[in-house]
């Protein structure tokens, strides 16, 4: 064996992992570079935040005159602490009733055979091709004449259905063998307990992310809670942070605080479920 020629493979095979380290090291700061600089800005008396921005260096992401009287005043002078309670309710409720329904809708489809089942399934993701913009309205008008308009039962309600939401757990369950049905059959278990017992354990992953999707959804929504509350103490945390920001000026200090409030569920979330949300991406047909 020729050592030099090994030699030479190894630092070929060496060089090209170090620059595509170094190149994924490059994409992964372009990703954080907006996040660091938003947490650093919420760290700093509002007239030092646009001081250090340029030319770029540590002083742009590190404050100089470090305080926390922003997130002071956004929670106990401005009530952000309420409106991050109403974003965290919503977000939980909804997952705990979307997957809920969502995943008997896709049992029923899946495994279930009635009458004009293919064409009801796509009829459900034909609505997926709705703007909300088109049932803006409508919606509107649903939710004002039941009277849950200006409640935060009226960000939950509308939404629960999520057609995207069945087509994950129809692809998820088509893995499961019917075997599996028809076992539970003969030991007596009917529709429930089988959708229970057999169906539920085995769809783990695309509940958990289906859940995550969800509660990424609802915690971002801006346009629809806008439309569905009036007052004050029903506000969302999108709809608060945009009320910061006026025809005369913006907050910026408010703002960036505000915003590192409302993205850290969401990456705490993520970063305990994402075992589960790959798998589940995985077992439903999303991998790429």
């Amino acid at each position: 064996m020729d050592i030099s020629n090994v030699l030479t493979k190894n630092s070929k095979d060496v060089f090209l992992k170090t620059i595509f380290y170094i190149f994924l090291a490059g994409i992964v700061a372009i990703f954080l570079f907006p996040f660091l600089w938003m947490l650093g800005s919420s760290l700093r008396p509002h007239a030092e935040i646009f001081k250090y921005t340029y030319p770029l260096s540590i002083n742009t992401f590190v404050p100089i005159d470090f305080t926390l009287q922003n997130f002071h005043d956004i929670l106990f002078e401005m009530d952000f602490g309420l409106y991050l309670y109403n974003s965290i309710f919503v977000s939980v409720v909804m997952i705990f009733f979307s997957t809920f329904v969502n995943s008997i809708a896709a049992y029923a489809i899946q495994r279930m055979d009635f009458l004009g089942k293919r064409y009801l399934y796509v009829l459900i993701l034909f609505t997926m091709l709705v703007p909300l913009e088109a049932t803006l309205v409508p919606t509107y008008m649903v939710v004002r004449n039941i009277g849950l308009f200006d409640t935060l039962w009226a960000m939950i309600v509308p939404w629960i259905a999520e057609p995207f939401g069945i087509f994950l757990l129809v692809q998820h369950m088509k893995t499961i063998p019917t075997s599996l049905d028809d076992a539970a059959e003969i030991d007596g278990c009917g529709f429930l307990q089988t959708y229970w017992y057999i169906i539920m354990p085995n769809i783990k992953p695309s509940l958990i992310t289906l859940g995550i999707m969800k509660f990424v959804w609802a915690w971002n929504a801006f346009t629809w809670p806008l439309v569905a509350t009036e007052s004050n103490s029903k506000m969302l945390i999108q709809v608060a942070i945009a009320t910061l920001t006026t025809r005369e000026s913006t907050a910026w200090g408010y703002t960036f605080a505000s915003s590192v409030l409302a993205t850290l569920p969401v990456l705490i979330l993520f970063l305990f479920a994402q075992k589960y949300f790959m798998q589940g991406s995985a077992l439903s047909g999303m991998k790429g």
